[in-house]
């Protein structure tokens, strides 16, 4: 790309010292001399766009990877969290049960008589 900017730079030097016989042949090599030049900007331009489209494609690949991992990371929190309530729910039931002969064995106490002394 920059050779052809040189390029395209030689040629307008050239055209411009360069003695011409008629307007019409100047006219023509000038004409050819901006398409060049605006082919090189167009190039230029083509190109930053390409790395642009590069970075958003990778910037966008990283985003989904980074969401499949908070979907993994929620998929365990989920799971860890339906474990922790089946824990609490038979640790709920275990307490119950506990209470329920505690109560017991308080009014099994309460009903007896006292001890002799």
């Amino acid at each position: 790309m920059a050779a052809l900017g040189a390029t395209v730079a030689t040629a307008t030097r050239l055209l411009d010292g360069a003695v011409y016989l008629d307007s019409a042949a100047k006219g023509a090599a000038l004409s050819k001399q901006q398409l060049s030049s605006s082919l090189v900007g167009q190039q230029r331009r083509i190109q930053q766009l390409t790395e642009e489209l590069e970075s958003t494609r990778a910037a966008a690949e990283a985003s989904r990877r980074a969401q499949e991992a908070a979907e993994a990371r929620l998929r365990d929190a989920a799971r860890l969290i339906a474990t922790l309530k089946g824990e609490v729910a038979n640790g709920k039931t275990a307490l119950q049960a506990h209470v329920a002969e505690l109560l017991r064995l308080q009014a099994e106490r309460q009903a007896a008589p006292p001890p002799p002394s």
